[in-house]
């Protein structure tokens, strides 16, 4: 029933549902970034350093379902009809290819989009965030996109790509290490 909690409810689940998953999403994808769980879990993801529409669904079945619990766990929390909820697992699935299609339309400080998401791929424990940066601001692993991630013929360069390329080698041991919590900076 459309109107069991009146129709302004309809948007404010919606609006709750997005924070309530950006939040626990944050915090597993974090967790999957430990480097007791990153090998074991995460790593098979993070093969797509260029972020690609495909690396949205390419993971490890459990990181799958460990970021998926956040999407079910939500209408126990609050009540969500049932259509909104639907939605709202469609738009994350589009929104999940979207932040990894490598086009940075958006260069929204509060937004989490590709710029942001790519940004994760290159440096690893940066921009958790599913939809929003607000989690990675209040926790301190925001890092903002350099000038060379949105200008196409800058991110492109051999120079460009070289020094990702290093910064990623050089980052990957300590991730794989297991009980090793450095962090990559």
């Amino acid at each position: 029933d459309w109107s069991k909690y009146g129709y302004p409810y309809l948007f404010i689940s919606a609006a709750a549902f997005i924070l309530f998953t950006d939040f626990c999403i944050y915090w597993v994808h974090r967790l999957e970034h430990h480097p007791a769980v990153y090998a074991k879990c995460h790593k098979l993801h993070h093969k797509w350093i260029v972020c690609t529409p495909y690396a949205s669904h390419a993971f490890h079945p459990m990181d799958g379902y460990l970021q998926s619990v956040p999407y079910h766990l939500a209408v126990y929390v609050f009540p969500m009809h049932e259509y909104v909820y639907l939605a709202l697992f469609a738009f994350v699935n589009v929104w999940s290819v979207m932040i990894h299609d490598g086009e940075y339309v958006s260069n929204n400080p509060v937004v989490n989009g590709a710029a942001h998401h790519t940004v994760h791929h290159l440096y690893f424990n940066y921009n958790y965030g599913q939809f929003t940066t607000l989690f990675d601001r209040v926790f301190g692993t925001y890092r903002k996109p350099s000038k060379e991630v949105y200008d196409r013929s800058r991110r492109n360069s051999k120079r460009v790509q070289d020094a990702q390329a290093k910064h990623i080698d050089d980052a990957l041991p300590s991730l794989e290490a297991s009980g090793d919590n450095k962090k990559t900076q």
